[in-house]
Parts: C-alpha cells; sequence; structure tokens
C-alpha cells in the first residue's frame, strides 16, 4: 500500500486495513490501528510502520482506544452482547433494561453507535424482535392477547394489538386462527398411551399425551387439518385423514399422499417414549418413523 493508500484508510477507518499496517502520530505520541475511531490526525504529522513492535521501537505508546497492541480488540461486539443479554432477561421489565444498561458504564448515545455498528439494527428494534419472539410462542400455547401483553412489557393489550399488527400485519387474535389454519396434528398410538404431535412446516411445535384412541378427533381446539395414525401389522404406520383433510384423499379409495403406503415408513426397534426426536425431514420415535 502507498502511503496515501493508507491514509485513506485511516480517514475512513477502515478495519479491513487492522494488522496490515500502523501509524504513528507525532503530536501525541500514540500509534494506532487503521480502524481507530479517534479524530483523523493531519497528514503530516503521521508516520507509518508494518508492525507495532516498530512502532514502540520508535518511541510510540499504543492508543487506549483502539489497542492496537492487543491481537484482537472488539469493544462493539462486547458490549453488543451484553446488550442483547439485557433485552433477553429484562424485555418484559423495561425499568430493569435501563438499569443494566446503565450499569455497563457507557454512555447510552456511545453504546447505541456500538450496537448499530456491530449489529446493523438499533436496540430499539433488538428489544421489538424479541418482544415479538416472545408474543408469538405465547400465543402458539392459547395465550390470549391481554396475558400476551402484559407478559412480554406492554401496559394494555390495545398497544400491543397495535404493535404485533405493525410488525405481522395481523391481529393477535387472527394471528392465532391462522396458525390453527396452517398447523398439522397427528395421533400416534404408543406402549404408553395416544400421543399428540404438532407441527407447522418442518418444525415440531408441540408433543403431549391425550385421552382417547389414536383416531378419534381432537376434543378442543383441533387444527383445521390432521391426521390420525396407528401402527399396522410389520411395525408401520397407516394413516387416516381426519376431517379437515383433502377431499382428493378422504373418502376416494386411493392411499393418502402422506401415507406409509404412499411413503413408506422405517420400522421399530424397541420405543422409547422418554426419548422421543425428530430425524431431518420427518418425525419419529427412536423406533418407528412417523410421517405427517
Amino acid at each position: 500500500m502507498t502511503d496515501e493508500e493508507k491514509y485513506r484508510a485511516i480517514a475512513a477507518c477502515d478495519a479491513a486495513c487492522d494488522g496490515l499496517f500502523y501509524y504513528g502520530v507525532v503530536t501525541t505520541g500514540i500509534y494506532c490501528r487503521s480502524s481507530c475511531p479517534s479524530r483523523t490526525p493531519k497528514r503530516e504529522n503521521l508516520r507509518f510502520f508494518a508492525s507495532r513492535e516498530e512502532a514502540e521501537a520508535a518511541g510510540f505508546r499504543p492508543c487506549k482506544r483502539c489497542r492496537p497492541d492487543l491481537d484482537r480488540f472488539a469493544p462493539g461486539e462486547e458490549a453488543a452482547a451484553a446488550v442483547r443479554q439485557a433485552v433477553a432477561r429484562h424485555y418484559a421489565d423495561p425499568q430493569a433494561l435501563r438499569q443494566e444498561l446503565d450499569a455497563l458504564g457507557l454512555d447510552r448515545r456511545h453504546l447505541t453507535r456500538l450496537f448499530e455498528r456491530t449489529c446493523g439494527h438499533s436496540v430499539q428494534e433488538e428489544l421489538q424482535a424479541v418482544r415479538l419472539a416472545q408474543a408469538r410462542a405465547l400465543l402458539d400455547r392459547g395465550g390470549t392477547a391481554t396475558e400476551t401483553a402484559f407478559a412480554v412489557g406492554f401496559g394494555s393489550s390495545a398497544a400491543f394489538t397495535a404493535f404485533f399488527r405493525r410488525q405481522t400485519g395481523l391481529t393477535p387474535s387472527q394471528y392465532a386462527v391462522s396458525r390453527q389454519q396452517t398447523a398439522v396434528s397427528c395421533r400416534v398410538s404408543t406402549p404408553v398411551g395416544t400421543l399428540c404431535l404438532t407441527a407447522e412446516g418442518e418444525a415440531l411445535t408441540g408433543a403431549a399425551f391425550v385421552e382417547g384412541p389414536a383416531d378419534a378427533a381432537p376434543q378442543s381446539g383441533p387444527p383445521a387439518s390432521w391426521q390420525s395414525i396407528s401402527p399396522a401389522p410389520g411395525g408401520n404406520f397407516t394413516c387416516r385423514c381426519g376431517p379437515g383433510a383433502a377431499a382428493s384423499s378422504r373418502g376416494s379409495g386411493r392411499p393418502c399422499s402422506r401415507s406409509p403406503t404412499a411413503r413408506p415408513a422405517a420400522t421399530a426397534r424397541s420405543p422409547r417414549p422418554s426419548a422421543l426426536q425428530r430425524p431431518p425431514g420427518r418425525w419419529a420415535w427412536p423406533a418407528t418413523a412417523i410421517h405427517c
């Protein structure tokens, strides 16, 4: 690199040039990395060095802001990690969140700039994302809008509803209905009872033992489309489509596209209900693959 290229890197605080060279400021006696956030010195006051040892041998001391004497110095990453941890702990308590951020000992504006530079979004956006994720999880478990609002730190259900609609385009009640319409539920006969599994897309969202046989419809809150699955001879599972299944599969005499007759399932060793697993692309006991 030429001296002019190095000076442009200093003016731009270019972290990509860190370690390629160091510069000393003769008026202060310190040397820095190219990414040092301090004010850009005048060109005539600079000296360039190939290594920090060379700079120190010339009588310069390391800058306390960019710490060129350390192999790695990333204060922004440390501050961002601390902010994220604080938000994760106190997203429902604004006062506790403010106190923990103040305890970091950084000016609030400086902390905000560090976080935005490191993460690419603001602290407020981080807080909103955490609250939204927690709200969705609570609504998925059947929570009401009012319960969810207070649980994620809102003072009223109206404020929460307005926030949720801005983020998702849906009210909490509309979101709950849409989740039911896209969810899939399976009932499985196991050696210890009937297990109900729910999922959306490729994600398993719930598992619980329920009353009744595997071919019985859920008694409350059934998703719009559910299938019941029970063991067939040989240890495989057969699929009987429930009330929300497509008409082409129900009552047509053709095998359901989700059934083992259309896509054979793996066979079992010995079922162990305490070790429910979902290998990639399917739901499964360690014993038997279940396709829904």
